[in-house]
């Protein structure tokens, strides 16, 4: 059991880690910008994007994606796992095929690792970003109140001076809210991962219940929440290096 977790896992963090990544750099900056420029068509695209993004479920847009850029446009590779069946997976170091092809030297199974990687990240980082959107752009509007942003506009300081002070002080529930995404897609992302045959942790989970294997059940909840701590645990020294005050 714990050799089957331990070789399944980094299929699992190789995903949500790529597709946190794309959410926050998707959520942080349309979040300032929304911010900054309320009742702009951007604000009202970013508004529309939020509630399209959570009105419907991951696995939904999963599919709906295979059935559009590989079905219909034949722009993606098929939903088959994580490398393409001609391909030899390259010597397990991290067990992110990414950094293990490119540790190994073997590009054509970078480029494949990477192409099958892109729709199902995508697909996570696509719905998971709206919650992320939502606070960055409601702590950046309440951060552009305060008494000091005010000061330092009168003061004639430079927009993207002002912008990025009140930036540092909405950083944390950001923050909170990205590491929380974090600690859920661990287990979150079962179906994308049946969807994908990705052979995660998510799919090593599920047939783990469909074959009433109890305690690799238990060993998939206690990996999951021994994540969700260590994330946790990030988020807080986080929140030393974005705001020194905290530790006061």
């Amino acid at each position: 059991m714990t050799e089957d977790i331990l070789q399944r896992l980094p299929a699992t963090l190789e995903l949500i880690t790529l597709a946190l990544i794309l959410a926050f750099s998707i959520a942080l900056p349309l979040g300032m910008v929304t911010a900054l420029r309320p009742g702009t068509l951007t604000d009202r695209i970013a508004s529309a994007y939020g509630m399209l993004a959570g009105a419907m479920p991951d696995f939904w847009w999963a599919l709906f994606l295979v059935f559009v850029l590989f079905g219909q446009l034949h722009i993606v590779p098929a939903p088959i796992g994580r490398l393409d069946l001609a391909l030899i997976p390259p010597p397990q170091v991290t067990g992110f095929y990414t950094v293990d092809s490119i540790l190994d030297g073997d590009w054509p199974a970078l480029w494949s690792s990477l192409a099958h990687l892109a729709l199902p990240a995508f697909t996570l980082a696509f719905v998971y970003a709206g919650p992320i959107l939502k606070m960055a752009r409601s702590t950046m509007s309440q951060a552009l109140l305060g008494n000091y942003i005010q000061y330092a506009r009168a003061s004639g300081l430079p927009r993207h001076v002002v912008a990025g002070y009140a930036l540092r002080n909405a950083l944390l529930p950001v923050i909170t809210m990205t590491g929380i995404t974090y600690g859920y897609l661990i287990g979150g992302a079962v179906l994308i991962e049946q969807i994908f045959a990705w052979g995660g942790l998510g799919q090593y989970a599920v047939q783990a219940i469909t074959s009433s294997d109890y305690m690799a059940v238990s060993g998939v909840v206690l990996a999951t929440t021994v994540f969700s701590l260590l994330v946790y645990l990030a988020v807080d020294l986080l929140y030393l290096a974005v705001d020194p005050r905290i530790q006061y």
